[in-house]
């Protein structure tokens, strides 16, 4: 991952495609995501003052995993209840995730209680210290793109994407971009893939989320074998899904 970490990919330093995998390859370790290392924890008191973006594909995925972490809270190193600050920043957003919406917040640090009370400036240099100060900040991959994250001074060290196998390999880069340390994708490469309409993209393989290209990689993925959504009596056999797993 020292690619991200050192230094941004540019369009000199591709070499490709692989024979292997087809994408095009970033001596020695296409764009580090081929490297190996074990990963360690970043950030002080075991991780939770790493600032972290939370992704999803769309609004609903999102929102529930932020009304979790508002409901239930985290679990810090010691196992206790931990509940980090969290900035949900979209504009299509659930009725219970809003008390965490940026413009609240920022209305909030203002104490704007009418329209117009500060100027565009001041709104724009409020959102941009919630965004560095808060723990968790949650993105869609789309507002991912959102030009607010690139005027930040303070880089996400964790980026974790929900539904990762549920979205077409651009839309995750998007987060990528702004030069994470540590990548979590989180999804399930047997269910449905990416919503893709045209016949041509589909053709030449858009559908196909950076999760399945991993993994058809023979990247390693750590496979979570036990289910809560059913009773095992009528739970889906996973024998010929998951290979048993």
């Amino acid at each position: 991952m020292a690619s991200w970490v050192v230094d941004e990919p540019t369009v000199g330093d591709m070499h490709g495609p692989s024979s292997d995998t087809g994408m095009p390859c970033h001596s020695p370790d296409c764009f580090g995501l081929c490297n190996r290392r074990p990963p360690v924890v970043i950030g002080k008191a075991m991780g939770p003052k790493a600032h972290v973006l939370v992704c999803a594909p769309s609004n609903a995925a999102l929102d529930e995993v932020v009304l979790r972490i508002l409901q239930h809270g985290l679990l810090d190193g010691s196992g206790k209840r931990y509940d980090p600050s969290i900035v949900r920043i979209g504009v299509t957003l659930h009725h219970l995730v809003k008390t965490v919406s940026l413009e609240m917040l920022v209305d909030a640090k203002l104490g704007v209680t009418e329209k117009g009370q500060v100027s565009g400036l001041q709104r724009e240099r409020a959102k941009l210290t919630i965004l560095q100060e808060a723990v968790i900040v949650a993105s869609t991959l789309s507002f991912a793109g959102f030009s607010v994250f690139h005027r930040l001074s303070k880089h996400f060290d964790v980026v974790i994407i929900d539904e990762a196998a549920q979205a077409v390999e651009p839309s995750v880069l998007m987060p990528l971009a702004m030069g994470c340390k540590q990548v979590y994708l989180v999804g399930d490469p047997v269910q449905l893939p990416a919503t893709v309409i045209s016949s041509v993209a589909l053709d030449q393989g858009y559908d196909c989320s950076l999760f399945k290209r991993l993994q058809s990689m023979v990247y390693p993925v750590n496979v979570l074998d036990v289910q809560y959504h059913m009773h095992p009596q009528i739970s889906i056999p996973k024998s010929g899904i998951y290979q048993g797993r």
